[in-house]
């Protein structure tokens, strides 16, 4: 697939090898391309920066000193010959540049692979039924699903990640507005099949599923229905089905800061015995995306609402395996507030 996000993978000469690496480990395919106003000069790979390191053991260095000044690349309008160059020399990622060296675009086998492996084929479970409170007055008029991220809906963006792995089975838990929702599926042209699954009351971001607890068998993708995630999905279903878990959340690491100056208390909480100034803490944070067995289900209270968090603790102390998937924050986007619609919108599009 071509990355259009070029910002991700651009070093500069200056930059120290600490602060490429940081680049490189954001954008998830381990290289980085050197450029001065997007003309590609070199390449740098996470091979590069150890070789450098062993040499001259500073991390301090600078891309300029340990970079590739020979790189592979590939003219945008040759740019279908791109994925044969990433397997015949075994990269990770190509550029694609103008007639004056420019990077236009980067061609990523990660995403490649995604997208042309075997189809999982898997069902998929969409959880569409909440008011979407937080989205008002958005959502006085639409169902969260359908609010619009460019010219789709963001319903059909989520469906779309999942056909271009082979999925093709679609189960929609649905309440608020349901008629609308029904209607504006049944009119747009699909290639695919969606069942409605209707709640009679809001059951929670676990009690609808119990409504397939007769329909469905073994493992399936459940997906809440304001979140878009960009991660290898054969993977993600390797580990899930490794790990023999029940239950697989995929989830981002995040870095959340404290903008105040921290207390550091006594045991009794009494004395002061420093202070942090605005400290950082890292986190596990659930995306709402997860890979599901059917025995899951069994958890869940009948005609009650029930969180997906209280169901996933009574499954746990009855011994079952839940286990997680993580992926970096660029690669989560959710629309849940306001100020994340906007996000969401410059990303995709």
């Amino acid at each position: 697939m071509i990355d259009y996000e070029v910002d991700r993978y651009i070093l500069k000469r200056d930059q120290t090898l600490i602060e490429a690496m940081e680049i490189i480990t954001k954008n998830r395919q381990g290289i980085g391309f050197v450029c001065e106003n997007y003309k590609l000069v070199a390449a740098l790979s996470d091979g590069d920066i150890r070789r450098k390191l062993i040499r001259s053991n500073s991390l301090n260095s600078s891309v300029d000193s340990a970079a590739n000044y020979n790189p592979h690349y590939v003219n945008y309008e040759e740019k279908d010959t791109a994925e044969k160059i990433l397997y015949e020399e075994d990269l990770a990622a190509v550029p694609l540049v103008d007639k004056q060296k420019h990077i236009i675009a980067v061609v990523v086998k990660e995403i490649l692979e995604n997208k042309t492996g075997n189809p999982i084929g898997l069902p998929v479970i969409i959880m569409a039924g909440g008011k979407g409170s937080r989205l008002m007055p958005y959502t006085n008029v639409l169902p969260k699903p359908l609010i619009p991220i460019g010219n789709k809906t963001i319903l059909e963006r989520i469906i779309n990640q999942f056909t271009n792995v082979g999925c093709s089975d679609f189960g929609l838990i649905i309440n608020y507005k349901k008629e609308l929702l029904k209607a504006y599926l049944n009119e747009i042209p699909h290639d695919y099949k969606v069942e409605f699954y209707e709640e009679n009351e809001f059951l929670g971001t676990a009690g609808g599923l119990k409504l397939l607890e007769d329909r469905i068998r073994g493992t399936f993708f459940m997906s809440n229905c304001d979140i878009l995630v960009d991660c290898n999905y054969h993977k993600l279903l390797e580990k899930h089905q490794m790990n023999k878990n029940i239950l697989t959340i995929v989830c981002v690491k995040k870095e959340i800061v404290v903008p105040y100056g921290v207390l550091e208390t006594d045991k009794l909480e009494k004395n002061v015995i420093g202070i942090k100034e605005k400290p950082a803490y890292q986190a596990l944070i659930n995306t709402g995306f997860y890979v599901v067995e059917s025995e899951f289900l069994k958890y869940i209270p009948s005609n009650t609402y029930a969180d997906i968090t209280d169901t996933l603790k009574i499954a746990i102390n009855q011994g079952e395996k839940v286990g997680m998937y993580v992926i970096e924050e660029e690669q989560w986007l959710d629309m849940g507030q306001f100020s994340e619609i906007e996000k969401m919108k410059n990303r995709v599009l």
